[in-house]
């Protein structure tokens, strides 16, 4: 899984079906697995990046990669 940065994740759109909206500008995105959307995540912080997992199942939802000041 390759990391996105805060550039990419501002003009993501929303990995729901059937949704259109863009979430950047003050609204919300919600990061979930596509596998058991109630379960929760996982996050782990490891040199600069965040691991997103499924709680459930430990599937990776994303990778992100935090900012340097």
């Amino acid at each position: 899984m390759k990391p996105v940065t805060r550039a990419q994740l501002d003009h993501m759109r929303c990995g729901f079906e059937g949704c259109t909206t863009e979430h950047g500008g003050g609204e919300s995105m919600f990061l979930h697995g596509r596998c058991h959307m109630g379960a929760g995540n996982q996050v782990e912080y490891v040199d600069g990046l965040l691991h997103i997992r499924c709680a459930r199942c430990k599937a990776g939802v994303a990778l992100i990669k935090v900012a340097d000041e």
